[in-house]
């Protein structure tokens, strides 16, 4: 015998498992998509006005495609382009750090998982003792380091602290020592 999926069925097992408590999820994470989901929907359509028509016009109307070319031209021809010059920073920067980090996470977590050597415990809850930790409160201790040793306003200086990822390394243990 085959089930049938259409949409009487499917409103019929929904009925049948609804409770007052999946019904208040449902509501609850509905509240909390259109908190989050009508601000991202004004930043798509806020390009397409002028000035006067964010006022004037309701919030999520859209104003002209001529407009959004507009916004682009402003935004690209913005303090000689710097916006380029941001981006081409943002995608070196993180680049670099995910690949580094990964290079040195993943041999530091089979080491973890396959050697046994001296301080070997130690120095895993020394890693999971540093997930723990906020990142703002190592700010000020990696400043003063890279301060210490010439490494302020320098590429090396914003990627060195993000070469060590205590999470990676706990997560490559995981998968190596199952």
């Amino acid at each position: 015998m085959t089930e049938s999926h259409s949409p009487s069925a499917l409103s019929g097992w929904a009925a049948k498992n609804a409770t007052p408590s999946s019904l208040a999820w449902l509501v609850l994470l509905s509240v909390f998509g259109v908190f989050f989901g009508v601000p991202i929907l004004w930043l798509l359509f806020a390009p397409s006005k002028i000035d006067v028509h964010l006022i004037d016009m309701p919030p999520l109307s859209f104003g002209t495609f001529v407009n959004y070319a507009r916004s682009w031209n402003v935004l690209l021809t913005y303090n000689n382009s710097i916006i380029l010059q941001w981006l081409n920073n943002s995608v070196f920067y993180s680049t670099f750090s995910v690949l580094l980090s990964v290079v040195i996470s993943v041999p530091a977590g089979y080491a973890f998982a396959v050697s046994r050597f001296a301080g070997r415990k130690l120095l895993m809850t020394l890693t999971l003792i540093t997930i723990i930790l906020p990142g703002s409160a190592m700010v000020l201790p990696l400043f003063l380091e890279m301060n210490l040793v010439g490494l302020v306003d320098t590429r090396i200086g914003v990627i060195l602290p993000a070469l060590f990822y205590p999470f990676g390394v706990y997560l490559s243990y995981v998968h190596f020592a199952t």
